[in-house]
């Protein structure tokens, strides 16, 4: 990509930043890779960047709200919770069929003569087999609701981070803008060199 064509992303990325507009990670990286072409000085840019930049990408980091690591940490908590609660019911299930199903749907044969038991539900039959689903116990409910919480949170935190980073380009826009027309002008150049 040319520089030219990164500017014009860029203004682009922080023209919605201004509009209010959620910035993802592609966007942050593309701000990082033009800060890093250092033909203005945007080392707040790079600074303001670093803890989520890879070589190749851009990693929304626990570091950039106070919030999100303790969010994360609660999701996995919640996760590994369900997870056990799960293992353990469709234990539980496949102890009373003589199997333990792997997925959400499972087929029994009507050759196995097994009554459906609690914990699943028929969702369709045929002459040879029933797919069933499961139905999960309260507590294991419970564990999936709580879950479910904790990824929201999570998603909070997350998307209060990405404002702010958005607000802190928003306060350097003048720099990022002055840094386009100072790449507008080397692309310029470049072309007439070549």
């Amino acid at each position: 990509m040319t520089v030219a064509g990164v500017a014009r992303s860029v203004r682009s990325i922080v023209a919605r930043a201004q509009l209010g507009d959620a910035l993802d990670d592609v966007d942050f990286f593309a701000i990082g890779l033009f800060a890093d072409t250092r033909l203005r000085d945007l080392t707040r840019i790079v600074a303001l960047l670093e803890p989520g930049r890879g070589a190749k990408t851009f990693y929304l980091v626990d570091a950039f709200d106070a919030e999100l690591g303790p969010a994360r940490n609660a999701y996995r908590v919640a996760d590994d919770a369900l997870r056990a609660a799960r293992d353990r019911f469709v234990a539980e299930l496949g102890s009373r069929i003589g199997f333990v199903p792997t997925g959400e749907e499972f087929i029994l044969m009507r050759s196995a003569r097994v009554e459906i038991p609690a914990g699943a539900r028929i969702v369709r039959e045929t002459s040879e087999y029933f797919t069933l689903t499961i139905e999960l116990d309260d507590e294991t409910s419970a564990c999936r609701r709580d879950r479910d919480a904790a990824f929201a949170a999570v998603a909070i935190a997350e998307a209060r981070a990405r404002r702010s980073l958005a607000e802190h380009l928003i306060r350097h826009s003048s720099d990022i803008f002055a840094a386009l027309g100072s790449a507008g002008r080397a692309d310029a150049s470049f072309g007439e060199a070549s």
